[in-house]
């Protein structure tokens, strides 16, 4: 404490002494204690801890800032690569190519993840278009492979012929002969997905294992024509409420075609009759590995294809294909 200009009290006893002889009080009663610092001290130390302690809070807090403001970067970060993970930044692209009779197929592409993915090709019945599968193809997606989803011709945006541009394809006019067609475009899918765009690039980097969906008599064109494929070309089959009433098209012979190595699952609904049948006699000409799933009521292809079990059956399917 300052009491003049003359006289000071020691900040250590309390003992009022001259200022001139401080230095002297602490030699003989502080030894060891600089009397300059401690007056100092007792001046403004208070203070200065104080500021001291306040810049010392003012960095904690800075630097538990910086720890959270990390912690959610490294949180979004982790989002988006999951994201990133399911989609890799490749959302679904239409696309068309001609078949070799000139029909100008349409389509949409659903790439996977991963580079090399088996592709999975998608056959609507007739008089539906490629819409239907506008729900399962992401989850087949998310399962690992590609997905070719087509309009078949005379379906959806599939009405056109470049080599005979009179010709507008329309299922409701269409005969024996037009239907059978739809063969052709499962090979021209092929084709597109392992072919080159107009620069050289790859139009796809799908790999070359295939699997096969179809409904009804749409689908059982494309597994007829996929029961002609090689096991190497086609690897396994799932055809959803088939019918033997195909327009002529020999089901039956389309069954046994399919070989004896590789799987192909036949599904239908128990109050379904025609299909019911179609599976009996299918199952019977393809009696090795071939399978069949059942389902309750009168269920039609488009609401078995959100069967849980069908899914589920339909991965073991494909997975089995690759492996054999």
């Amino acid at each position: 404490m300052v009491l003049g200009q003359d006289r000071v009290e020691c900040p250590d006893c309390r003992t009022v002494v001259q200022r001139k002889n401080i230095k002297a009080h602490y030699r003989r009663l502080h030894p060891g204690k600089d009397p300059v610092k401690r007056m100092r001290e007792a001046k403004g130390g208070s203070a200065l801890s104080d500021r001291k302690l306040s810049l010392a809070d003012a960095a904690g807090m800075v630097l538990a800032v910086m720890a959270v403001f990390i912690l959610i970067a490294a949180g979004v970060l982790f989002i988006t690569k999951l994201r990133e993970g399911e989609s890799k930044g490749r959302p679904p692209r239409s696309f068309f190519f001609a078949s070799d009779d000139g029909a100008v197929i349409n389509g949409t592409f659903y790439p996977a993840a991963e580079d090399g993915a088996p592709t999975v090709y998608l056959y609507h019945d007739i008089g539906q278009d490629r819409t239907v599968f506008s729900e399962v193809a992401p989850w087949l997606v998310k399962q690992g492979y590609n997905v070719v989803a087509l309009d078949l011709r005379g379906h959806g945006e599939s009405i056109y012929n470049v080599k005979t541009p009179n010709i507008k394809y329309d299922h409701t006019m269409m005969g024996h002969k037009d239907f059978l067609n739809f063969q052709r475009d499962l090979l021209a899918a092929q084709k597109w997905v392992s072919g080159l765009d107009e620069k050289g690039r790859p139009n796809t980097d799908a790999g070359k294992e295939s699997s096969f969906l179809g409904l009804g008599k749409g689908g059982l064109y494309g597994f007829d024509q996929a029961a002609r494929m090689t096991s190497v070309r086609m690897m396994s089959a799932v055809v959803i409420s088939p019918t033997l009433d195909c327009y002529d098209l020999d089901v039956a012979q389309a069954a046994e075609n399919w070989g004896g190595i590789r799987p192909v699952l036949f599904v239908a609904s128990d109050g379904d009759g025609s299909s019911m049948g179609a599976l009996d006699v299918m199952m019977a000409r393809r009696p090795q590995n071939g399978r069949e799933l059942v389902l309750p009521g009168t269920q039609s292809a488009l609401e078995i294809l959100e069967s849980a079990t069908l899914r589920r059956m339909t991965v073991d399917i494909i997975e089995d294909g690759i492996a054999t």
